[in-house]
Order: structure tokens, then sequence, then C-alpha cells
């Protein structure tokens, strides 16, 4: 699916129309939390929650280059444990 529809100014904040046959196609309702990330040129809508912690989140970054800082190896195994 493909949309186009216009951002919406009010006061100092931002807002995104979404078209009603999208909104009703993944059952948003008010309040309903949405991820967006920015991807080139793209902003991509996620709806899902993400299951990864902080430092996954990291290590899938810095693996395949999507920005965010690197973590050390003391980071990603509980060396303080032995």
């Amino acid at each position: 699916m493909e949309y186009t529809t216009n951002i919406k100014l009010i006061g100092g904040s931002a807002y995104l129309r979404l078209p009603p046959k999208l909104a009703k196609n993944y059952k948003f309702k008010d309040n309903t939390e949405v991820t967006l990330r920015e991807a080139d040129k793209m902003v991509i809508m996620d709806t899902s929650r993400s299951k990864l912690d902080k430092y996954a989140r990291e290590l899938l970054n810095t693996h395949y280059h999507l920005g965010g800082k690197g973590i050390t190896r003391e980071e990603i195994y509980e060396t303080d444990r032995y």
C-alpha cells in the first residue's frame, strides 16, 4: 500500500494525518503508539513493539552499519560474573 498525505501544523507541533483506510486497516485507535524510523530518504512507520533491549539494538546497528554508537565486548558479555 502506498498513501500520500499532508502534514498539519498546529502551534509549534507538526501532525501527520493518516488516511482513514490505513487507520482502519491497522486498527489504529486513539493513543495507538507507533515507531517512526528514518531509512535513507524514507520514514518507516512500525506498528509492532520492539522486543530487543538497548544493547541488542545497538549490536544490530553496529553490525549492519545503521548508525548509533558502538558497544564493547564487556557490554555484550557479563564478564564480571566470574
